[in-house]
């Protein structure tokens, strides 16, 4: 008993560490292959073995263990697997006799069947994706279906010139035609446009049914038949090859699969393997080899030359006239195909690690598998996943290499290509750079970066950002709505973009100015027999102060420049009777806002001031100190020609009033604070001088100081 135990276990041994022997066999007694009937078989880019059987699922075989999906542990809903192609992206399709299509990328399954999409049958017996990526699936009841992306197009015998529906083998050749082999209808070639049917009515071909085609590196066509043997089409001639003692045992031909583009591998329906290298043909079959049934469905080549051969009744045989050498894989799992990863950024690698003892190397391609000349991490624990710092390249076709730091022939690559690819900083949008009058809750936006998922706001009132207003790294998208700002205040922003923990540098600087928000509900009434009171609303935080400017019969003059949050101002000393119309602007250092609404008052008298002027007077200027504007009364006793001269303290004259023939009475004007050439005066003291020139000659001179603040 001890002894049949040491037996099976080496057995056992040699078939999973791969002995050198020319044969080696897996079926449901030594593996866990989930069934002797095998369908179909296909050699991914990883070099993992996709094995479908009739009616228990698809297996997936590392050289080590076998991954086993089914209708009860996966999204394939359908065990009857009849055909697997592997696609450029390393994506497996999956035809099922009764389920549809499937595509599986490793992680996620897609269905696609007569229920949810244009397929036209859930009978899928012969599948194959061109050079453009389109998916050709025939059907073995209702005709041929082509998917490119999400659009589907059926072809059948009513719609089409397809002469039966029945499409068992389809391949695709290097000048764009895919070839169509049916059960009954021949051989049919399909470039787009034109359909070219080639049977035994119209050619050499004397077989109407083929099973399998392949496309040799002459672009050769080989196909194998129901019942006629093997075809060569070279250009538009058929080559027969058929049961003969040298050569086919057996005209019912399975498949046909090429190694290396030129040597053909035939699975026979009952006699075995046939290869025939264009000079020899040898058999192996169960009484010559140890091919474990004659029943042969499906045959794959990997790249080292083993020979995985589907049976019905046996298994899978694993075939090397050089020895069969089956070295584990290292199963990448992380990056997927078709992943994105940033430069710069920290990445993570997964594998299953059940297939390697100690440590290992992590190395990366950027030419798709070429070379691995960039070594992210060395002899690293080999607990299954490790996270790498991405160098700071741009390629659409990287590839993940794992290995075994002690055997550098055990290794794995990760599923198809992913690219590495370089964020770019956002560039701002609205509002324009050093835009004026904007509103206090303003939309800034700006234009994606590449490859940017999340954003990062910064909002100051300094161009150095030494004190954030505003630091929101959790916007994902290119507009941000920003509340509660000052008034006429400037503000600066950037944005920076980011992705998994990396950052892009950030924008350049931009900045824009609030509006400066002007006073409003500006109200006036007549406050005594010469006085007018105006009030109005502050609704500013940015004003120094405020000017009042009055208008009666000319134009609107500043009166008065107010200090900041000014509410209220009363004018006094107002000729009467006369009607006054104000508004009021809030000022600062950097600019002004606009006017306040303007509102109008009314005075009818002057206040308690006798009825006839007894002398000449020059009184007071009021308001004194003022900034910009005073008004400068005098008292005439009679009719007289007025001249006020206004003096700074060099004794210069800056402005000067002239009025003829003035009558007796008060008498008052106003200045503005500006000198002949209209321009502003400056802070100081003046003198006033007035002469006034009666009609009998006599002149009389007054004089009063005035202080200009401002």
């Amino acid at each position: 008993m001890k002894k049949i135990l040491l037996s099976f276990f080496l057995i056992f041994s040699n078939v999973l560490f791969a002995q050198s022997s020319q044969w080696i066999i897996f079926n449901g007694a030594n593996s866990r292959l989930p069934n002797n009937n095998v369908s179909s078989i296909a050699i991914d880019h990883q070099d993992l073995k996709w094995v479908g059987t009739d009616g228990y699922g698809l297996a997936r075989f590392d050289g080590r263990n076998w991954t086993i999906y089914n209708s009860k542990n996966s999204g394939l809903s359908n065990d009857f697997v009849r055909v697997i192609f592997v696609d450029k992206y390393n994506n497996k399709w999956i035809g099922t006799r009764y389920g549809g299509l499937y595509k599986f990328d490793g992680t996620n399954w897609q269905n696609w069947n007569t229920s949810n999409s244009f397929l036209p049958s859930n009978w899928v017996a012969s599948l194959v994706i061109d050079h453009n990526g389109v998916v050709w699936i025939g059907t073995g009841d209702n005709g041929l279906a082509r998917l490119d992306l999400d659009n589907w197009t059926v072809y059948n015998k009513d719609n089409s010139p397809l002469p039966v529906n029945f499409v068992y083998a389809l391949a695709a050749d290097s000048v764009g035609n895919v070839w169509i082999g049916t059960n009954g209808g021949g051989l049919i070639r399909y470039d787009g446009i034109n359909w070219e049917i080639k049977n035994k009515y119209n050619s050499n071909l004397t077989c109407n049914a083929s099973l399998s085609i392949a496309v040799d590196k002459f672009n050769d066509k080989w196909i194998a038949s129901y019942s006629c043997g093997l075809f060569r089409l070279h250009d538009t001639t058929f080559t027969k090859f058929d049961k003969s003692p040298t050569s086919l045992r057996d005209h019912w031909v399975n498949c046909v699969t090429l190694e290396n583009q030129e040597i053909k591998w035939l699975g026979m329906d009952s006699t075995g393997v046939a290869r025939f290298d264009g000079d020899k043909w040898t058999i192996y079959d169960t009484s010559n080899s140890a091919l474990p049934d004659k029943y042969v469905r499906t045959i794959a080549v990997d790249k080292l030359g083993n020979k995985w051969i589907g049976t019905v009744r046996g298994g899978v045989a694993v075939f090397n006239e050089n020895g069969v050498n089956i070295p584990s894989v290292i199963v990448v799992s992380q990056p997927v195909n078709g992943a994105s990863w940033i430069a710069g950024s920290r990445q993570e690698v997964t594998w299953l690690n059940s297939n390697v003892s100690g440590n290992v190397n992590i190395k990366l391609s950027t030419d798709g598998g070429s070379t691995f000349n960039v070594d992210l991490a060395q002899n690293i624990a080999n607990d299954g996943s490790e996270e790498v710092d991405v160098p700071n390249v741009t390629s659409p076709s990287c590839v993940i290499r794992i290995e075994s730091a002690s055997d550098p022939q055990l290794k794995g690559i990760s599923s198809g290509a992913f690219q590495i690819v370089a964020m770019t900083a956002p560039t701002p949008s609205k509002p324009a750079d050093k835009a004026a009058k904007q509103p206090l809750a303003v939309k800034l936006s700006w234009n994606k970066g590449a490859w940017c998922t999340s954003y990062r706001l910064i909002l100051a009132l300094d161009s150095t950002f030494s004190t954030s207003i505003i630091l929101d790294s959790t916007i994902t998208d290119t507009v941000k709505e920003v509340k509660g700002l000052l008034d006429f205040r400037q503000y600066y922003w950037k944005v920076q973009g980011l992705n998994s923990g990396t950052s892009t540098n950030y924008s350049p600087v931009w900045s824009f100015t609030t509006v400066f928000n002007a006073p409003n509900g500006l109200s006036a009434s007549a406050s005594g027999k010469d006085k007018i009171t105006i009030s109005w609303k502050d609704n500013s935080e940015s004003e120094t102060g405020y000017v009042v400017e009055r208008k009666s019969t000319s134009d609107f003059i500043a009166v008065a420049n107010l200090k900041a949050n000014s509410t209220t101002f009363t004018d006094s000393m107002l000729q009467a009777p006369a009607s006054y119309q104000y508004r009021v602007k809030a000022v600062a250092k950097e600019g002004e806002s606009d006017y306040s609404n303007t509102a109008s008052a009314s005075v009818t008298a002057v206040s308690d001031k006798p009825a006839i002027v007894k002398e000449f007077l020059l009184e007071q200027n009021y308001p004194n100190p003022f900034n910009p504007a005073t008004t400068i009364r005098y008292n005439l006793p009679e009719t007289a020609d007025v001249k006020l001269t206004i003096y700074n303290t060099l004794g210069m004259a800056i402005r000067t009033f002239t009025f003829s023939s003035q009558p007796a009475g008060y008498q008052s004007v106003l200045w503005n604070g500006k000198n002949f050439s209209n321009e502003q005066a400056s802070s100081g003291t003046y003198i006033c001088r007035m002469e006034a020139t009666t009609l009998n000659g006599k002149v009389t001179e007054r004089i009063i100081k005035m202080i200009m603040l401002k």
